[in-house]
């Protein structure tokens, strides 16, 4: 589980825990150098962890900005040091293995040349792909990228993929996501399946997907993502549920005003269930939304629940809560409550649920803040057995 807390000046870090709950890390990490030295933690922001889902191991990645070791001179790195000429944001992606250690494999999935391109180019989301290669996503905010390199003259911004083998070097890639001539945004939207994978992001103020094989050669035109009877928020993708089963499925979750609806895609982009919504009977959904989806098409939604009928009050105190549906988009579970404390003694709003969902087991993580009482934020994990 990884996370950023700017007040204890932690940019990007992780810890790691067997199925049982128990650290198999000792102290927060992030990456190791390529000299073996660690850097410090407040060089980086926005951390991104995926399990590989075909085989062993992680992956582990950042937006990376203090390169010349500004804010600390550990953090340095002096092959991507020149490049960088002032501190732009810039993608880090590192293997890690099982047991917590790491691969001496420090890639960025784009050429060097692209690098010293004027602008940042942050890390949206990064996994493996079934063919044991590894694909990134990217938010290209550097200047002139569009009419320059991808025939897109009124795109300030970009949705780019890249697809590398296990030690970085770049085999397909860097290409545009989405066709678009406007801006596009992602923080985070990338699932993989049985020799492709989705990438789901924001152009031209609305949602959008796009299917790709695992060489980066496009499956499917841009999907505008319409919901038939719901409207959909914008949404950068932090806030949404974008998993794929490894397989052939790939599972939406998005919140629309006081409840959430899911959505279940294949390859090709067709939405094989129709729309399911996810309303409480006694309650209100807020703010954001997580799913998963296993490898049969069973899925879960999670997301941040107040059981009120009250607006009002659903600003000030929520739980996480979560239902399960089986593959054909029926209700396998009630309602039910990840967090331990309940309604009533909340004194805040319990935030920002993750999900994951593998061999029978389901992992939440989520921003406490009632746990202690006191409304200090703390992550929390949780970890049960799927009822399949």
């Amino acid at each position: 589980m990884g996370w950023e807390d700017d007040l204890a000046e932690i940019g990007a870090g992780w810890v790691m825990f067997d199925s049982e709950g128990h650290p198999i890390t000792k102290g927060i990490r992030s990456f190791q150098k390529q000299d073996g030295s660690y850097p410090a933690l407040n060089g980086m922001y926005a951390p991104k962890l995926k399990a590989n889902p075909f085989g062993s191991g992680f992956l582990f990645g950042a937006a990376y900005f203090d390169w010349h070791g500004k804010e600390a001179p550990q953090n340095r790195i002096p092959n991507y040091a020149d490049p960088f000429e002032i501190d732009d944001n810039g993608p880090v992606i590192q293997r890690v293995r099982n047991d917590g250690e790491f691969e001496r494999s420090f890639m960025t999935g784009l050429p060097m040349e692209f690098l010293k391109r004027t602008g940042p180019v942050r890390l949206s989301d990064v996994g493996y792909l079934s063919d044991g290669n590894i694909v990134a996503v990217y938010h290209d905010m550097q200047k002139q990228d569009g009419p320059e390199l991808y025939n897109l003259p009124h795109a300030k911004s970009l949705v780019l993929a890249s697809v590398m083998n296990p030690k970085g070097k770049i085999l397909h890639g860097p290409a545009a996501v989405q066709e678009r001539d406007a801006d596009g945004n992602i923080w985070h939207g990338l699932a993989a399946g049985q020799g492709h994978f989705g990438v789901r992001f924001e152009a031209e103020g609305g949602n959008h997907c796009r299917f790709f094989t695992n060489r980066l050669e496009p499956l499917t035109k841009e999907i505008q993502i319409h919901l038939k009877d719901y409207f959909l928020l914008d949404s950068r993708g932090e806030g949404v549920g974008w998993c794929g089963n490894d397989q052939d499925r790939y599972l939406m979750v998005e919140r629309v005003f006081d409840m959430a609806c899911a959505v279940v895609y294949n390859e090709r982009g067709k939405n094989i269930l129709g729309d399911i919504p996810i309303i409480p009977k006694d309650g209100i959904f807020w703010w954001r939304c997580d799913g998963a989806i296993d490898e049969k098409g069973n899925f879960i939604c999670v997301f941040e629940y107040a059981p009120v009928k009250s607006k009002q009050d659903r600003i000030h105190r929520s739980v996480i809560a979560a239902r399960i549906f089986d593959a054909k988009g029926q209700p396998n579970t009630p309602f039910f409550k990840i967090t331990s404390i309940p309604y009533e003694d909340c004194v805040t709003r319990d935030i920002e649920p993750r999900i994951a969902w593998r061999n029978g087991l389901i992992a939440v993580v989520w921003c406490d803040r009632n746990t202690n009482l006191t409304e200090n934020h703390q992550l929390a994990l949780r970890i049960f057995r799927a009822p399949f």
